[in-house]
Parts: structure tokens; sequence; C-alpha cells
């Protein structure tokens, strides 16, 4: 199911998941280099758009988020290098493992642990549509495969991408959840 964000923050990110959808982006598991299909391009260019909307240039959050999901991890990191929050910890957590800096992920992670987000993941599997859980979502074990596929020069393992969307789907879903929440300043009565 794609993500839908909640007005207004539909307006500067639905054009993202148009140009790039889920199961087209974060298809690397480690980014070595920005990704170069045309896709990919005309995404950037909707996430440069979305993260100057006023509506998302202040949530570090979705900022993140949205340049994660066109493999940029530089602009990514600068904007959650200073959230000291448990999502904070989540973003950097993704983005050391997308950069294979795995030491310092799995320290993320586990500054993360215990994340809402993480408890949203479906990691449903045993067959096609079967509705079977595999596990319970584990950084740790995930951050160990990531780094044994690539290792092995694998940066594509279908199970790993499939975590690795599940994941940043729940943490981004969070994300949108959290906006969604927060009230607009209250407006002064003038006088």
């Amino acid at each position: 199911m794609p993500l839908k964000p909640p007005p207004p923050l539909d307006v500067p990110i639905n054009p993202v998941f148009t140009a790039l959808p889920l199961d087209c982006a974060l298809s690397r598991l480690v980014v070595d280099g920005p990704a170069v299909d045309q896709g990919f391009a005309v995404a950037r260019e909707r996430v440069a758009q979305a993260v100057g909307h006023p509506a998302v240039a202040d949530d570090p959050g979705l900022v993140a988020g949205l340049w994660l999901y066109v493999d940029e991890l530089e602009p990514a990191h600068a904007a959650i290098q200073d959230l000291g929050t448990p999502t904070g910890a989540f973003w950097h957590a993704v983005i050391h493992r997308r950069g294979a800096d795995f030491d310092n992920a799995r320290y993320w992670y586990r500054k993360a642990a215990g994340h809402p987000a993480m408890d949203r993941m479906d990691l449903t599997g045993g067959g096609a549509g079967s509705g079977t859980a595999v596990a319970a979502y584990d950084a740790e074990t995930f951050v160990r495969g990531v780094e044994n596929a690539y290792g092995r020069g694998d940066n594509d393992d279908p199970a790993l991408q499939s975590v690795q969307n599940k994941e940043w789907k729940a943490l981004f879903g969070w994300c949108l959840t959290e906006a969604g929440r927060a009230s607009p300043p209250e407006l002064g009565t003038g006088g």
C-alpha cells in the first residue's frame, strides 16, 4: 500500500512518489553514488522542491526521509545531524547503513531501540500472500545481512531490499503521522 501523506503534506510529497514509486526507490542496499536512471533524476528534482515547501522544510525527519528515498545521503544526514531524538537516531542508523558505515549504523540503531516505527514494520512472508510473520524486525540482524551481502558484492539482494523498503516506509510513515498531529501555531486575535 502506498503512503498517503495528509494535507498539507500531500501537495509537496505526492509528486515525489509519482515520479518514483516505492517499489523503484531505495533499490540499492548501499549507496555508492547517485542513481543514474531518469526516474531518480526527476524524483530528486521533486524532493528538492518538496523539502523547500513550508509544510516539510521544518521537519528534519521528513526532509531526511525524502532525501534517502532518492539515495542522497549527504543532505539526509545534514537534515538530522542535530536531531537528538529517537527519530533522529533511527534516520542516522539508516543513513550510515546505506553508506556502508555498518559499525556506526549499529551504534545509531541501539540509540533508536524501541522507536514506535519499528513496531509498524510489516515483515510478513512465508510465500506470496500468506500473511505469516517471518520474524520481528531486528536491526542488528538486518545490518549484518546488508554488510554480508555488500561484502560479497550483492548490493541488490531482494529479501534485504524488501526489509529496507519496509523500514523506510514505517519510519517515514511514522514521521508523516507525527507531522500531521502537530498543531499549527495559534494566531493572535489582533489588538
